[in-house]
């Protein structure tokens, strides 16, 4: 699966509280070792939103920090 076939396969569009639109578009990073992350937007009237591009690096980031933290404790 390449990487917008990923992105598209993360899209689902919902409505949540007052009427914002949530996950209608997904983005796909590839790290240089090939591993993959997805997010999808966040759209919020208040300007506190998040882009499908930021949600995904910020999974790369979390994944990279759970994974450091778990390698750490299993020495």
């Amino acid at each position: 699966m390449n990487l917008i076939e990923k992105a598209k396969s993360v899209i689902r569009p919902k409505i949540i509280a007052n009427k914002k639109l949530v996950a209608d578009v997904g983005a796909a990073l590839m790290t240089d070792k090939g591993n993959i992350y997805t997010g999808v937007c966040i759209d919020t009237n208040e300007g506190s939103g998040i882009c499908a591009e930021r949600n995904a690096m910020a999974n790369m980031i979390i994944v990279s920090v759970l994974s450091f933290r778990t390698n750490m404790h299993t020495n």
